[in-house]
């Protein structure tokens, strides 16, 4: 399989809240942002909140998701691109998603953006930003064992989400 070529990728929603939930995250846990942005995404799935990659909240405020990002943890991304896509399309023929859509590439010229694994990805994530900023806001940001034991309690109450979209 040819690699995948990657861009970068500029957010203009909630992209103050991206950053504060990256650094929150980032910081002490020294998590990858491969693992923040899956975390994001799956919080956004889970609400069924799939914002397009060109909103614009109108804060003025933006984000760069560097294709350096992809370049260093491409397998990690490919896997949660891969996972997101699956999860996203469980009323879709197996074939038609394993072979065309969650593993897609761009190596026939298509935009990274666009492709609909990184699409499927990015946009859930941005769906995401808010209530997970809001479960990190509500505690005060430097209240670390706090918000992560609520965000550990949210994910056991809600670990069969994926059961339910079956």
């Amino acid at each position: 399989m040819e690699d995948m070529k990657s861009a970068d990728i500029t957010i203009k929603y909630h992209a103050q809240e991206y950053n504060e939930v990256y650094t929150f995250f980032s910081a002490e846990d020294d998590l990858s942002i491969v693992k923040i942005q899956t975390m994001l995404a799956l919080r956004g799935l889970e609400q069924k909140n799939r914002i397009p990659l060109v909103t614009d909240d109108g804060s003025g405020i933006s984000r760069t998701l560097s294709r350096v990002s992809y370049n260093k943890w491409g397998p990690d991304y490919d896997d949660a691109f891969g996972l997101l896509t699956i999860l996203d399309n469980l009323d879709k023929p197996y074939d038609q998603v394993l072979n065309h859509m969650a593993f897609a590439n761009n190596k026939n010229g298509e935009k990274y953006a666009t492709l609909p694994n990184v699409s499927t990805f990015y946009e859930y994530m941005l769906g995401g930003i808010e209530s997970c900023y809001q479960d990190i806001a509500k505690y005060g940001i430097h209240d670390k064992r706090q918000i992560l034991d609520s965000m550990n309690e949210y994910f056991q109450d809600n670990e069969d989400f994926i059961a339910q979209m079956r």
